[in-house]
């Protein structure tokens, strides 16, 4: 009854599941995955800033890379952020983390689940193709819509895209791709609310989306779509589409999952989408590691099945970064309230800020003292209206002031 198939049961194979399986699998653990697909299948584009994935299990699968990454915030308007970015490549990146599965014999259980029991010494998960896997812990790795508990309600606030590739001429700088440009000319009003272009320059063509950064409406899709084609209209692109067409809907403020509960949550399943950008994929992979290490090492010591659980959560959610999410998620709410104009003028305030903190913002994982700190720092650049809107935001304010008081106790107490 208690024999286990494995230490660990990593339910999904998108990015997380089969970035933390790899590097558990490395770490020496037993390692079996749960998929739905018999195949490991990647349909999204993913892109992320070079230095995260340096050192990673995916350092170097990349199809495109960037010395330079720029934010336009008009037409006359452009930035050069300073920082390198790059396109993964998912077939190069699943099929090496598909060598490291089998170099180490992982198992793959190619179902769905229907739920997961725990008793004193592990957990079972019941599958839908019929049948149980039995392993000391299980980790969800499955994204939005997971069987992870969550400490809040579901998601309200979302980011949409809708994307393309396109051969031929663009008027993008190959050592450069464009992180945003809320350029509107053209396009919308600049009292509309907001959205932007991400182009990535390919060989032959260009890989553009029309992106609403956040927003609590549901998407409307077609609105992208004609917004897209109007800014590649005025921009001069105009090559065939390549491809299909790629539709995004990223919940941007998931809530913490229950930190007592015995499945471990990892990925988006955790909350670790960044909620003011959307990021996650070089979150989760710098997250994977010492993830999986602390993982091993409580295997190693014996531990209980509810003991891992807490190790890990312990690993991925400490206090300060608890903390930090509640800052992000008032600068998450507020975004919402912005038009285009007023959306350039945050991030013209945003920018203005030491480069390292807004890189740091950008990565999301700012200790919860320095992420105030430039939150303030934002505050103060912004031009008054702005500092208004952030005062009367309502319950978000109140939860980032208490939050910040929080951390302020947190450090007297220390």
């Amino acid at each position: 009854m208690h024999r286990f198939i494995a230490d660990i049961i990593v339910v999904g194979s998108g990015p997380a599941g089969l970035c933390i399986a790899a590097d558990l699998a490395n770490c020496g653990c037993s390692v079996g995955i749960v998929t739905r697909d018999d195949q490991f299948r990647w349909p999204n584009t993913y892109g992320t800033w070079l230095d995260e994935i340096a050192g990673t299990v995916l350092d170097g699968c990349t199809v495109a890379e960037w010395p330079g990454t720029q934010v336009a915030l008009d037409t006359d308007d452009v930035r050069d952020l300073g920082r390198g970015y790059c396109r993964i490549d998912n077939v190069a990146a699943i099929r090496r983390l598909s060598s490291v599965l089998q170099l180490n014999d992982v198992t793959i259980h190619p179902s769905g689940v229907t739920s997961v029991e725990h008793d004193d010494v592990g957990s079972t998960v019941r599958l839908t193709s019929g049948g149980t896997a039995r392993a000391k812990l299980i980790i969800d790795a499955t994204g939005i819509g997971s069987f992870t508990r969550h400490q809040g309600p579901p998601p309200s606030l979302f980011q949409y895209a809708v994307g393309w590739r396109v051969s031929g001429a663009h008027p993008y700088s190959a050592d450069s791709m464009r992180l945003m440009d809320f350029s509107s000319e053209g396009v919308h009003s600049a009292t509309d609310a907001p959205s932007f272009l991400y182009a990535m320059p390919l060989e032959g063509g260009v890989f553009v989306e029309e992106t609403t950064l956040i927003s609590d409406d549901e998407g409307d899709f077609d609105e992208l779509t004609r917004r897209l084609h109007a800014r590649l209209e005025r921009d001069g692109i105009t090559g065939p589409i390549c491809g299909s067409v790629e539709t995004v809907r990223i919940p941007m403020d998931v809530s913490l999952p229950d930190f007592t509960q015995r499945v471990v949550a990892f990925g988006a399943a955790s909350s670790m989408v960044h909620p003011a950008t959307g990021y996650s994929f070089g979150r989760t992979l710098k997250a994977s590691g010492p993830l999986a290490q602390a993982l091993a090492d409580g295997l190693a010591e014996g531990r209980s099945s509810a003991a891992l659980s807490a190790i890990a959560y312990a690993e991925l959610w400490p206090e300060d970064a608890v903390l930090a999410h509640q800052l992000f998620q008032f600068g998450a709410r507020f975004l919402t309230t912005l038009d285009t104009q007023q959306t350039r003028s945050f991030f013209e305030a945003f920018f203005s800020t030491p480069r390292e903190s807004w890189v740091a913002y950008l990565q999301g994982d700012l200790p919860a003292g320095e992420l105030a700190a430039v939150m303030l720092a934002v505050f103060g650049a912004c031009p008054a209206g702005l500092r208004l809107r952030m005062v009367w935001s309502g319950a978000e304010w109140k939860t980032a002031v208490s939050a910040i008081r929080s951390l302020t106790r947190t450090r007297r107490s220390a």
